[in-house]
């Protein structure tokens, strides 16, 4: 698990509108303020650096964050609770480590 170092957002308007339509910024930002599951997403960082976040969302249900740095803000491509699958394999894997 990972402490992520930041300085804040960079929040891109198209994007925000897309994750406005799932959470209130707020519940994203803070999503950033814990320990969290970082991964290297090399298949869609053709044209910059992007990573995966995983972790406990609100109601502790299971978040996946697409990001990318901008300087030392964060900018977030795309955010969402994970589908049914894809929390079960986050559960195992946590169960792992």
């Amino acid at each position: 698990m990972i402490s992520l170092e930041f300085e804040g957002f960079d929040w891109d308007e198209a994007n925000k509108a897309k994750i406005l339509k799932r959470f209130e910024l707020h519940i994203v930002e803070e999503f950033f303020n814990q320990d969290l599951f970082i991964i290297a997403d090399k298949q869609h960082s053709l044209n910059e650096e992007r990573f995966i976040e995983i972790g406990e969302g609100p109601l502790s249900k299971p978040m996946f964050v697409c990001f990318t740095m901008r300087s030392s803000r964060i900018r977030v491509i795309s955010a969402r609770f994970m589908k049914e699958k894809e929390a079960t394999k986050y559960e195992e894997f946590k169960k792992s480590i």
